[in-house]
């Protein structure tokens, strides 16, 4: 349960926190105990900071490697629905299922809205906070099952929600040192390039990897693990996210 005693441990936590890992620590243990599967943070637009070259943390996400893949290597953005209703009005929490049932959607919107719902972000809440320098940012979190998201949150937790993700967007913003001078990442090979190809284009674990690429396990894990370090990433979603931003895959 999301409390205000809770609410302000989470919000000490992240003013402690001086590592992008520190704060994807936090948001993910946050994502599981209010019952969503994964959150993404981030500035709209939020694919243009991305494939612009524009440094993290613009964006920080757990969300499916599958997504990042087809939603930002795409640019879909520009039919996103949510993300409209966010930068015309941002004034106000919305759930996805509200504005952005594939149903009830036609076009260039619809296929853009499946590309999530296929990745299975089926519902969830996105949560504009306030405006820095003109720009909007956003913390979002999402479930992969029918419950609606409306169901998991009431009126209070929001709230507190919101609180956590304003005082995030300030620590993020306090803390240059981490969005600044992002460095080009080292160079890849082309194991570690396919590896990262097939977690965000087919969402492979390593077990599928390594029967594609004839290897052990063990040993796509070390790739996996190499890549990761040479993008300076702390996880899976994030590895792929930077690969797509320096057009690696």
């Amino acid at each position: 349960m999301l409390d205000q005693v809770t609410t302000k441990k989470i919000i000490n936590a992240l003013s402690r926190a001086r590592a992008l890992t520190d704060f994807t620590d936090i948001l993910d243990r946050l994502a599981k105990d209010i019952g969503f599967n994964g959150y993404l943070y981030g500035t709209a637009p939020i694919t243009v900071d991305l494939r612009n070259g524009d440094p993290f943390p613009n964006c920080i996400t757990n969300f499916p490697t599958q997504w990042l893949y087809e939603y930002v290597g795409r640019g879909l953005s520009e039919f996103d629905v949510i993300a409209h209703q966010l930068y015309e009005k941002g004034d106000s929490p919305v759930f996805y299922d509200d504005i952005a049932n594939p149903d009830r959607l036609e076009g260039e919107f619809r296929a853009a809205r499946l590309v999530s719902y296929n990745a299975g972000i089926i519902d969830g809440i996105f949560i504009p906070l306030k405006q820095l320098a003109g720009v909007l940012s956003a913390l979002t979190f999402y479930t992969s099952n029918d419950r609606p998201a409306k169901s998991i949150l009431t009126d209070e937790t929001i709230d507190h929600l919101t609180d956590i993700g304003i005082h995030l967007n300030d620590c993020l913003h306090r803390t240059g040192d981490l969005v600044k001078n992002y460095p080009f990442p080292e160079q890849l090979n082309t194991l570690e390039k396919n590896a990262l190809q097939w977690m965000g284009h087919d969402g492979a674990s390593y077990k599928e990897i390594a029967e594609r690429s004839n290897r052990s396990v063990k040993t796509v894990e070390k790739i996996a693990s190499n890549a990761y370090r040479k993008l300076g990433a702390s996880s899976q979603a994030q590895a792929v996210a930077i690969a797509i931003k320096w057009n690696i895959i």
